[in-house]
C-alpha cells in the first residue's frame, strides 16, 4: 500500500533524541491536538465516510454498522444509526459467508443478484415481540475471529441492540494460521466499552504502541477519532490541491515461500475426495485448525463468549453449513466432529445461559442451498429460516414472519428501465 514511510521517517527524526526531547515532543503534540480539535471540520460527511456499501435492496430496516477496515473507527455509532424508539435490534455478526451472489435468475432477491441474507430475513420479519425489525449488521469481509471479537463486543454494549445472531465460519474460527487480516481497526479494542485485562495484553501482540495510544485516547478527541475521513477529504482534493505528503513508491510484489505445514497436523488426511476437489484449498484450511484453549483464535473466542454472557442479551451463535459433499468425506467429518466437541465445550466453559451455540448447522440445514464454495451461497433462504427458526426455539422471540413467495426472480421490466 502506498503511504507514508513512518517507521523510517521516525527512526531518522527521533535516533539522536533524549528522553526530555521526547518529553517537551509529546507535550507540544498534546497542545496542537487540543488546538485543532476545536477547529477541525465537522459535518455529516464525517460519520458517513467509511461505511460500507450496500449490494442489495437498499432499505431502512438494514444498518450497516461496519465501516471500511481502514477507519480506525471500526464501526458507527448507536447515535449515527439512527433507529427509532420502539424497535427491536437484531446484531447479525457475520463474515462473508451471509453474503449471497445469485448465479440463476430464479435465485436472485427482488431482481438483486448480490444481496445479504440480513436482507432476506428484514424483508419477510414484520415484527419481533411485537416490535417493528430493525437489523444491525456488521457484516466483516475477510472476517477472523479476532474481527468477530471486536463486533461481539460493540454490539453487546450497543443499547439499540436487543439480541445477537453470530455466524462462525468453520474454516476460520479456531485457525490460527490466520487469525487476523489487515486492519486499521485491531488497536480499537483498547478504547471500547467492555474491554478486559484480557483483551488489552492480548492487543499488545498484534498492535504497535503508538496505535493502542491512541485508540485508548481517540474517543476523548473527535479530530483523532475522526482523522480518517478528515484526512481523506484532505488527500482527494485532486492533484493541484493535495497535502504535499512525502509518499513511496509502491515497491514490487515479492515471491513469498510457502512451507510445507501439513506435517504439524499429524493425523489429518489433506488429500480432497473426489466430490470435494471442487474446494480442495478450502477444505485444506479448514483441517488447519488448533483445538485447543492455549490457541489464539479459541482464545478470541473465549472473550466473544465472555462478552455474551456479561452482556446478558440472548444470543444465537450458529455454524455456517457446508456443502452436501461432505457427506463423502468421512475424514473431513471426523474432525468436524473434534471441532463442534471443542467449540461445545467452550460455550458451556465460558458462555451463559443467555447464549445458544448451535453447531449442527455445519451438516444440517432443511431445504434448498447452492453453494458457491464452501461457505459462500448462490442461495440461501433456508439458512435464513434456520436462523428465524432457532431465534424463536432456542431464544424464545416471537417472529411475525410472511413467506418468501414473490420475493425471487429476475426484476420487472419498468424496474429495470
Amino acid at each position: 500500500m502506498i503511504g507514508l514511510d513512518f517507521p523510517k521517517t521516525t527512526e531518522r527524526l527521533f535516533a539522536s533524541w533524549k528522553p526530555l526531547h521526547l518529553a517537551i515532543f509529546s507535550a507540544l503534540m498534546l497542545a496542537l491536538v487540543l488546538i485543532v480539535d476545536a477547529a477541525a471540520p465537522r459535518g455529516a460527511w464525517v460519520s458517513e465516510a467509511g461505511v460500507q456499501s450496500q449490494y442489495g435492496p437498499q432499505t431502512d430496516k438494514v444498518l450497516l454498522r461496519w465501516r471500511d477496515r481502514q477507519d480506525p473507527r471500526g464501526f458507527t455509532t448507536p447515535a449515527e444509526s439512527g433507529a427509532g424508539d420502539g424497535e427491536f435490534g437484531l446484531a447479525w455478526i457475520s463474515g462473508s459467508s451471509i453474503s449471497i451472489r445469485a448465479k440463476l435468475p430464479e435465485q436472485k432477491f427482488l431482481g438483486h443478484a448480490a444481496y445479504e441474507m440480513t436482507d432476506v430475513l428484514a424483508m419477510q420479519t414484520q415484527s419481533v415481540d411485537g416490535k417493528p425489525l430493525r437489523i444491525h449488521e456488521y457484516m466483516i469481509q475477510g472476517a477472523r475471529t479476532g474481527d468477530i471479537r471486536r463486533a461481539t463486543l460493540h454490539a453487546a454494549y450497543d443499547p439499540e441492540v436487543d439480541a445477537i445472531v453470530i455466524s462462525l465460519n468453520p474454516v476460520w474460527l479456531f485457525n490460527d494460521l490466520a487469525t487476523l487480516t489487515e486492519s486499521n481497526q485491531r488497536a480499537s479494542i483498547a478504547g471500547m466499552k467492555g474491554a478486559n485485562l484480557d483483551d488489552l495484553l492480548k492487543a499488545v501482540g498484534y498492535a504497535r504502541p503508538s496505535a493502542l495510544l491512541v485508540a485508548a485516547i481517540a474517543p476523548h478527541s473527535h479530530f483523532l477519532s475522526d482523522r480518517f475521513p478528515i484526512s481523506r477529504r484532505l488527500l482527494n482534493r485532486g492533484e493541484a490541491g493535495a497535502l504535499p505528503f512525502p509518499y513511496l513508491a509502491k515497491p514490487e510484489a515479492e515471491k513469498i515461500p510457502y512451507f510445507n505445514l501439513n506435517p504439524l497436523y499429524k493425523g489429518r488426511d489433506f488429500k480432497a475426495p473426489e466430490s470435494m476437489k471442487w474446494i480442495a484449498g478450502y477444505r485444506a484450511t479448514l483441517l488447519k485448525q488448533t483445538l485447543s484453549e492455549s490457541g489464539s483464535s479459541a482464545q478470541f473466542f473465549r472473550a466473544m463468549l465472555k462478552s455474551l454472557a456479561a452482556s446478558g442479551k440472548p444470543a444465537l451463535l450458529y455454524v455456517a453449513p457446508l456443502p452436501p459433499e461432505i457427506e463423502d468425506d468421512p475424514v473431513l467429518l471426523a474432525f468436524m466432529e473434534q471441532w463442534t466437541a471443542f467449540a461445545d465445550k467452550m460455550a458451556s466453559k465460558y458462555g451463559g445461559p443467555n447464549i445458544h451455540l448451535y453447531t449442527a448447522s455445519y451438516r444440517k440445514v432443511d431445504g434448498v442451498r447452492v453453494h458457491k464454495d464452501i461457505v459462500h451461497l448462490h442461495y440461501g433462504q433456508s439458512v435464513v429460516d434456520e436462523v428465524a427458526s432457532l431465534l424463536h426455539s432456542e431464544l424464545g422471540l416471537e417472529l411475525k414472519q410472511t413467506g418468501s413467495d414473490g420475493m425471487y426472480g429476475e426484476a420487472a421490466k419498468d424496474e429495470k428501465e
